[in-house]
This record gives structure tokens, C-alpha cells and sequence, in this order.
């Protein structure tokens, strides 16, 4: 777990799965392989198994639940949804949410910009905490600005750690937290690479299991 301070704590559930404790709030990233839990909000980048999971989403959406969903999936909620795209910002139960693009720039796009994939910052009364989405470093991340940054660093169908680095050095977040790795030798290594490239703080933190 991490605290980020006294109203806003932390869990990573592995690859890109973020439980966000916040006051009296809950709210879930990408939830996969989520013990039963009551969501306020669940956001969902794109439509990946390993990222949108409708078993998690019944496990966890309750009555009052609102889920923020891309348009590719629109069709598979009733209820309680609002359609994410790129550059729109919501307001759920006192969180402010804005969209980013998440794409891949080169290579095979197993995440097409026609997609109109996402990531999110959240704003909690001036937290901002930047879940980047599977994507690669995009341009339009030399613009954020953010307190917080969760970015992928492995490499596969998303950028490597030293990209992840590069970009992170640009729009300089307090601190930075490289996920979408695994627990293996090999894999813990991209975290250590971001964290010898970028220049600011970065927090290592183990998936909760």
C-alpha cells in the first residue's frame, strides 16, 4: 500500500489494476483479479482482458457504482456509465476526473489512437494522480501536470522503462511509479531502470497478491 497522505492510500493489484482509497471513496482502475469490494468509481482505460474485466466489475459495482468506460465498450454496461474519450473532464461523488489519449506511437499499435483509448487524472482536492493508460511516450504528455504518475515501463505493447523515463523528465511529476510489470527477476528490472533514468522520486511498490 502506499499513502500519498492522510485522506489518500494506494494499492496496485498487479499489471495495471490501482484500488484508490480517498476519504470515504473507493474507486478502481482497470480492476482485475479483485477480491469483493464495494466501488464508488471504476474507471476503465480500454478494452483489454487484462485491463476490463466484467466478472471484477460485477464483483465490486454496487448500486450507487458509476463507471467511466471507453465508447468501444459502451454496449456491454447498463447503467450508471459515462462514455470516456480523450479531453473530457466529470465530476463523481467529489473526485474530478480528465481523460488523456493512450496510444502506441510505432510498431504493431495494439493501442490505435482511432481507438480513443484512455488514461485519467484524478483530482483529489488538488492531488492529481495520473494513471497513464497502455500507451507509449506520447507527445502529449510533455504537457501534464500532475503530482502523481503511475506509467508502464515493460516494453510489451507499451513504452520501455527508458522511454517511460524520458517522458516522466519532461513533465516532472512529484514522484512516479512504474507498473505493468510482474513479480519475475526479469521484469522488476524495468522498475529499476526507470528509477536510475528519471530524475525525480520514484516509488517502487510491490502488486498486492
Amino acid at each position: 500500500m502506499l499513502k500519498v497522505n492522510e485522506s489518500t492510500e494506494i494499492i496496485w493489484h498487479g499489471h495495471a489494476s490501482l484500488e484508490i482509497k480517498y476519504k470515504d471513496k473507493l474507486i478502481f482502475i482497470d480492476p482485475v483479479k479483485i477480491k469483493d469490494s464495494k466501488a464508488d468509481l471504476i474507471l476503465i482505460t480500454h478494452s483489454h482482458f487484462n485491463h476490463f474485466s466484467m466478472d471484477d466489475i460485477e464483483k465490486i459495482r454496487k448500486d450507487h457504482t458509476i463507471l467511466a468506460i471507453p465508447k468501444d465498450l459502451a454496449d456491454n454496461i447498463d447503467g450508471g456509465i459515462i462514455v470516456a474519450k480523450p479531453g473530457i473532464e466529470f465530476t463523481v461523488y467529489e473526485v474530478s476526473v480528465e481523460t488523456t489519449p493512450a496510444y502506441n506511437l510505432s510498431g504493431k499499435p495494439y493501442h490505435p489512437k482511432s481507438r480513443d483509448w484512455v488514461g485519467y487524472i484524478l483530482n483529489l482536492s488538488g492531488l492529481r494522480i495520473y494513471h497513464s493508460g497502455d500507451t507509449d511516450d506520447i507527445p502529449e504528455m510533455k504537457r501534464l501536470k500532475v503530482d502523481v504518475a503511475f506509467l508502464p515501463v515493460s516494453g510489451r505493447s507499451v513504452m520501455n522503462a527508458k522511454k517511460a523515463a524520458s517522458i516522466a523528465n519532461k513533465f516532472k511529476p512529484g514522484f512516479a511509479v512504474p507498473i505493468h510489470w510482474d513479480n519475475s527477476a526479469s521484469s522488476i528490472q524495468d522498475a529499476a531502470i526507470f528509477k536510475k533514468y528519471y530524475k525525480g522520486e520514484t516509488k517502487i511498490i510491490r502488486p498486492l497478491e
